[in-house]
């Protein structure tokens, strides 16, 4: 590696079950994001900071609600003081962010310590003891390998556009697509707070994405920067569109949506970003970017 990790994924963290293991991997990953903003200083930014901030908590309540689904479902006989740690966790997390809005920036740092210790602590604790009982439950089908469930849109290399920053970013994009469509099979009434946190994170993320994605286009002066923007804006309104009638009343519409971002996405990235893929490519054999 070219540069050390804050806290980088092992093996050993792993629990056996897919969805919270790639979870897991989202919120590391996160929380090396605040950690690299604290080196280069980015953390001053009163921005910058609450961009990270908010996307980690939109995307530890997508992840503590989905475990308490799993809990709940299965009657876990720990679930109240498992459920705490979740809610401590949130008020500690709230209360950093605070103290940052407040004029305390040295805060941001301690943060990304907090959060690399809690994790790792409540991976190898209390998940571990969660998923202990789990396997003993031959009815939990969340507990089953990806190779032999079959995930709802895997990542396969033929996906790949070639632009390591945005194959990555596809790769999370499919994680919590993927964490959608989970809490849309649990359909039970718990499923409506999971539903609206999943889109949230969603949200946050393609946000993320389309700017990256869009800064790149600009950059380089792509010249079909204007259709594939388009496509960005079109897809935002569709998103919010289906969220409003799921708002609205229609629960059924959540299994709609996940078909809906699931062709999108394929078709999106098979077609439109593969074209700027290309085109940015031919650009760096020419060495267009050589002393950038």
């Amino acid at each position: 590696m070219s540069k050390e990790v804050f806290v980088p994924w092992e093996s050993r963290y792993e629990l056996g079950v897919p969805m919270l293991d790639d979870q897991h991997k989202k919120l590391l990953h996160l929380t090396n994001v605040l950690h690299e903003n604290c080196i280069l200083g980015l953390a001053a930014q009163p921005e910058s900071f609450k961009q990270t901030a908010e996307a980690i908590v939109g995307y530890v309540n997508l992840h503590f609600s989905g475990e308490e689904r799993l809990m709940t479902k299965v009657g876990y006989p720990d679930i109240e003081a498992h459920t705490e740690e979740h809610r401590d966790f949130i008020r500690r997390l709230r209360l950093e962010i605070r103290n940052f809005g407040e004029g305390r920036p040295l805060v941001v740092n301690r943060m990304a310590v907090f959060l690399r210790d809690w994790i790792l602590t409540h991976i190898a604790t209390v998940d571990r003891r969660m998923v202990d009982y789990l396997q003993g439950r031959a009815d939990v089908q969340w507990g089953v390998r990806k190779e032999e469930k079959g995930v709802f849109i895997p990542w396969d290399d033929s996906y790949s556009v070639g632009i390591p920053l945005v194959d990555d970013q596809h790769r999370e994009l499919l994680i919590l697509a993927n964490a959608l469509y989970e809490t849309c099979r649990e359909g039970s009434t718990s499923a409506r707070d999971g539903f609206r946190n999943a889109v949230s994170a969603i949200v946050d993320y393609v946000k993320k994405h389309f700017s990256t994605e869009e800064k790149i286009m600009e950059r380089t002066e792509y010249p079909l920067m204007g259709e594939h923007k388009a496509e960005h804006r079109e897809f935002v309104s569709r998103f919010l569109s289906e969220v409003k009638a799921f708002e609205g009343g229609k629960p059924f519409v959540t299994h709609a949506f996940t078909a809906f971002l699931k062709d999108w996405i394929l078709t999106h990235v098979a077609r439109t970003d593969k074209k700027m893929g290309i085109y940015v490519l031919r650009l760096a054999r020419k060495g267009a970017f050589s002393g950038n």
